[in-house]
């Protein structure tokens, strides 16, 4: 398993490297108006398939907690009890979007309504995905998710470069690419799973699995956590003019990278603390570890935000896009804190504290509450986003340590 786990951490981070350029190369081809549009298609992305990171922590914690005799047939046996209960809500889901999709173009000031019609077949991809990617997770194949993960990667380059090249140079070449990616890694998914669709089958006993209170857990804090990371971008396109909007989306893409650096650690958080949920105390050390870690990359991304935050912005972004330079070391710390405190809700899913989601939920309508009040400018709702990230990371440290308290 400590193989797969460097293995899966070093190609998240790879991946997560080969986007970051990816989108500098797109924002260089698109330019700050273009970017903006781009910038909040993505954010709302995440906003909309809030339901499918639910389903990411469920999968991943129920498959992981399974036991090693005939796991595969079990897997099977949970993945066909959670479709049949699923697919009735997540095609009533897509009937709303596609519902949403006049009044979301006039929210956004989107000039047709394409590049929404998109997105939706996005989240449909987004769906299949998520569901296969978190039952290899859930079996700790974290090798076989990182290979999907970076040749969708080498597709989605290919594609998005060459369409808005040759047929579409403005943010629709994006998200033809985001799509072709997608379809391309749920069909690699299906094809890893061979030996879960083809194994034999074993009664589980929802109950005693817990899902119905797990499911409703992992919905509410992977919404949370997702609305935090996206709605800003969605506010910032209404509240701000569309110049502004890509300096915010351009700020965003630079100062998520710290983010996107420790994200491959989140990723194995919650499989790894689930087999130890019987005894809590036995994962403090993970909880330092991890802390120091996060620290560390946090700290000296921020000190590079600090010290050259016009070198990066003018070299990730062109010159086109300098005034975001000043917000820079500022988002950096942001994305810090929100990083911590990502980290720390996996942390408490895995060890089954479920009450914590009302420290994540009242953060989320602080943020939203005050963002509302103060948009005035970029600095306003950075300020905003800060404060409630930072105040949440050090309450949910604070939960997590008394969590592991030694109890015997």
């Amino acid at each position: 398993m400590l193989k797969d786990s460097v293995v899966f951490f070093t190609g998240n981070m790879l991946t997560a490297f080969v986007g970051l350029i990816l989108t500098i190369v797109m924002a260089r081809l698109m330019g700050p108006v273009e970017y903006g549009i781009f910038g909040t298609l993505v954010g709302l992305m995440y906003f909309m398939i809030i339901p499918v990171g639910a389903l990411d922590l469920l999968i991943t914690k129920t498959v992981s907690s399974f036991d090693n005799n005939q796991v595969l047939g079990r897997t099977k046996l949970f993945l066909n009890y959670l479709l049949q209960k699923t697919l009735p809500i997540f095609v009533i889901f897509l009937i709303i979007l596609v519902v949403l999709t006049i009044p979301l173009k006039n929210y956004l000031h989107l000039d047709s309504v394409t590049s929404l019609l998109l997105l939706w077949i996005v989240v449909f991809l987004s769906i299949a995905s998520t569901i296969f990617s978190s039952t290899l997770k859930g079996l700790l194949r974290f090798t076989p998710v990182t290979v999907n993960l970076i040749l969708s990667m080498v597709v989605r380059i290919l594609v998005s470069i060459s369409v808005i090249y040759t047929i579409l140079n403005s943010h629709l070449g994006g998200m033809v690419g985001i799509i072709m990616a997608a379809l391309f890694g749920v069909v690699l998914y299906i094809y890893l799973l061979k030996d879960v669709w083809i194994s034999s089958v074993e009664n589980i006993d929802n109950k005693s699995l817990g899902l119905k209170k797990m499911g409703i857990f992992a919905l509410l804090i992977s919404g949370a956590f997702t609305a935090m990371y996206s709605l800003d971008m969605i506010f910032v396109r209404h509240y701000l003019d569309g110049y502004q909007s890509g300096i915010y989306a351009s700020l965003s893409t630079a100062g998520k990278m710290i983010f996107f650096a420790i994200s491959p650690v989140a990723a194995l958080v919650l499989p790894i603390v689930s087999k130890k949920a019987n005894k809590p105390s036995a994962t403090r050390k993970d909880l330092i570890v991890l802390t120091l870690i996060i620290m560390s990359i946090g700290i000296s991304g921020s000190v590079a935000f600090f010290i050259f935050p016009k070198l990066i912005v003018n070299t990730i972004f062109s010159n086109k896009f300098g005034d975001a330079a000043i917000y820079l070391p500022l988002f950096g710390l942001v994305m810090l804190a929100y990083s911590l405190s990502n980290i720390f809700g996996s942390f408490l899913m895995g060890l089954n504290e479920f009450k914590s989601i009302w420290i994540v939920l009242s953060a989320l309508v602080f943020q939203i509450v005050l963002i509302n009040i103060f948009h005035s400018n970029i600095f306003q709702i950075i300020i905003s986003m800060g404060l409630v990230f930072f105040v949440q990371s050090v309450i949910l440290f604070g939960y997590c340590w008394y969590a592991t308290r030694q109890t015997d």
